[in-house]
């Protein structure tokens, strides 16, 4: 992450502090250091998890991921957005607002701020905060100490203004539209041009995979949880977004992805890379793919393959298989 972003980053909490009477922040690089190092962290997990108390002694901390290309400065606008739920009467903690009450925390002086993405394509974002908001002291107690840390929004400042139409920008849900033929048919494309860098046949856009796909997708978007399917004959990618812009071909750049993961010296079924062994599969021949959105905002994306990939027969052998059908670029 460079400098601009994180000075991008500060200006908008700044901005936020502002409204709630609350003292600038500074950039500080001590901060951003030990951010990236977590966001690294997280990247390589590829889950959103807080760091350990006992590994930032004296911090907040603030965490955001998202799949897409989106701005950093984004998830300092999400943070914001708990503001409508925090309750000033009751100055209390809560889970759901507490990404808010930090970035105005009063007893805050500094901020860092990173981002690492992982082989997926999920981006994680990781800030922190010197001293750390969300502290309750005893006395005065954790009402009081709410209440001294958190003010309210002056709604008589421009900048208050301003800071609204931003909230409400980066809130406004973006409508879903299922992938219809002419997208199904680009990513197709983009598939096929992944496929000829392997040395292996395009494959054919398939009514039936794409029906089983959407059925899929569907049942996955209803139940918000990512699970595979049980078809014996089919392959199958799934790829969950979050975040505003979906695109389809998104997916196939996260499944592409899975390249970094695999060893064409040593062919076989690798951790983290089913999704590209099975995107370049030689002995594959069909496809389809949809998208659902669920009542979270979560779209979920659904590939069916036919024949399947990763399958190994014996004999040959595992590495023989994989050997025939995975192919360096």
């Amino acid at each position: 992450m460079n400098l601009v972003d994180a000075q991008e980053c500060l200006q908008r909490v700044n901005l936020y502090r502002q409204v709630h009477q609350a003292q600038d922040l500074e950039l500080d690089e001590d901060l951003c250091k030990q951010a990236a190092k977590w966001a690294a962290q997280l990247a390589s997990k590829d889950r959103l998890e807080h760091s350990p108390r006992e590994d930032r002694e004296n911090q907040g901390e603030n965490l955001s991921g998202h799949t897409g290309e989106q701005e950093i400065v984004k998830a300092v606008d999400r943070w914001y957005g708990e503001e409508k739920d925090y309750s000033f009467k009751k100055n209390k903690f809560s889970g759901n607002t507490g990404h808010f009450t930090q970035i105005v925390w009063q007893a805050t002086k500094k901020f860092g701020i990173a981002q690492a993405k992982s082989s997926t394509g999920w981006t994680y974002v990781v800030a922190r905060f010197s001293p750390p908001g969300n502290l309750i002291v005893t006395p005065p107690g954790e009402e009081e100490c709410f209440k001294q840390n958190v003010q309210k929004a002056d709604k008589s400042l421009e900048k208050a203004m301003k800071t609204l139409k931003i909230v409400k920008e980066s809130s406004e849900p973006k409508k879903f539209k299922a992938p219809g033929k002419d997208e199904q048919k680009e990513v197709l494309d983009q598939i096929n041009r992944i496929r000829g860098n392997h040395k292996v046949n395009p494959l054919k856009l398939d009514k039936k995979l794409v029906e089983e796909a959407e059925k899929w997708a569907k049942k996955i978007a209803k139940n918000d949880k990512p699970e595979s399917g049980n078809a014996e004959d089919q392959g199958e990618c799934l790829f969950t977004y979050s975040g505003p812009n979906f695109k389809l071909s998104g997916a196939v750049d996260a499944w592409h992805g899975g390249k970094e993961k695999y060893n064409f010296n040593k062919p076989g079924w690798q951790p983290g890379s089913g999704n590209f062994t099975q995107l370049v599969w030689a002995d594959t021949e069909n496809f389809g793919v949809a998208a659902a959105q669920s009542k979270s905002g979560k779209i979920y994306v659904c590939a069916r393959f036919s024949p399947p990939g990763n399958v190994i027969v014996t004999p040959p052998g595992e590495a023989a298989c994989f050997e025939k059908n995975v192919f360096a670029s």
